[in-house]
């Protein structure tokens, strides 16, 4: 069998679990005329091993003899899964085995990814600090290749590796649209809609300017005056919510506060499925923070009179203790109605901000 080696060895990789005979002969080079008794002796000697089962039914190449035209790989029955097993006792000893030892065929599939891992470690010295697609371009030449739904993830967690624990790697936080209004932070309103938002942002800027100019007015320099200034201000900083995103871009509080669990968070969004499950999401995901409703801008939408159909759902939520105003947005809510806060524009905005 003068290259069945060559055929295993690309067995090993194939990536489909059944081959064609012209694909066989691909690797060879051969499996025409030219050569087809030494191409017929191997491929028989391979079925002779139960490395392939012929597919009958497949039909047949028409030549004399013949050999059918599709083959079952038989990856377990290749003679060098006992070089693979030796091998997989070489490897590094950060990286855990028992997965592969015990589905080898897996091991066929991930090879490639598992050396990376182990050339890695091998190579003696880790970096101080790498974000994950950082460490992912320099192990695949791909930045995505380590993101939750790849196959090297899945490898990472077959091998019982940690990202952070064994690579010193780091997820970039998703970054929050933020605006602070004084020079210290200690009352964040979070708004989940781009539109009230952007009029919070007008008004709270003229409302700045005004308490700016006042505090010239009265006695010299605003620096001065800026805690007094500060002190007026119904809310320090505005954050745009965007939907979801503030849920898992909560964190990125830690990168702007240096003790952002001291600061009292509200939050107001669209009372309906969907805005309700923002928030108690964050009160879930985010106990150490103190999160709050905006009340008087949702005791502002209630009494507007106005409402259209939720076609969004409100998730199970049995960890958040609800209090009286949540209790109210609930109750609409399970009838199936939803207000937008787009119901509260800007000049009921700006009325309801400067009434504070």
């Amino acid at each position: 069998m003068k290259k069945s080696q060559t055929i295993k060895k690309t067995l090993l990789k194939w990536p489909k679990k059944t081959i064609y005979l012209k694909e066989l002969a691909g690797i060879l080079g051969r499996g025409k005329s030219d050569g087809y008794e030494d191409f017929y002796s191997d491929v028989m000697s391979l079925v002779k091993e139960d490395v392939l089962s012929p597919i009958r039914g497949s039909g047949t190449n028409g030549m004399n003899p013949s050999l059918e035209n599709r083959y079952r790989v038989n990856r377990h029955n290749l003679p060098v899964i006992d070089e693979l097993k030796g091998e997989l006792l070489k490897l590094h000893v950060k990286l855990k085995i028992a997965y592969y030892q015990n589905h080898i065929d897996e091991y066929l599939k991930d090879r490639e990814v598992v050396l990376a891992f182990d050339a890695f470690f091998s190579g003696g010295s880790l970096p101080d600090k790498i974000e994950r697609r950082e460490l992912a371009f320099m192990l695949f030449y791909d930045e995505k290749a380590l993101d939750p739904s790849t196959p090297s993830y899945k490898v990472l967690n077959r091998l019982g590796l940690n990202l952070n624990r064994d690579f010193n790697c780091f997820d970039r936080r998703l970054p929050v649209t933020y605006f602070p209004f004084s020079q210290r932070a200690q009352k964040v309103l979070i708004v989940e809609n781009l539109t009230p938002f952007y009029d919070l942002f007008l008004i709270f800027r003229k409302m700045r300017k005004d308490f700016e100019s006042l505090g010239k007015d009265a006695a010299g320099p605003f620096k001065e005056h800026s805690q007094e200034v500060a002190s007026q201000m119904p809310f320090d900083a505005l954050a745009l919510g965007n939907g979801n995103h503030i849920v898992s871009a909560f964190e990125f509080f830690h990168d702007l506060f240096d003790r952002a669990t001291d600061i009292d968070y509200f939050y107001w969004g669209d009372v309906d499925g969907a805005g309700l499950n923002i928030y108690l999401s964050l009160r879930e995901q985010y106990p150490d923070f103190r999160i709050r409703l905006w009340e008087e801008a949702y005791e502002a939408m209630l009494t507007g009179g106005q409402w259209r159909a939720d076609k969004s759902r409100l998730g199970e939520h049995p960890s958040v203790a609800p209090d009286p105003c949540l209790e109210r947005l609930l109750s609409v809510v399970k009838e199936s109605k939803a207000i937008p806060q787009e119901i509260l524009r800007f000049s009921i905005l700006e009325e309801l901000v400067y009434g504070q």
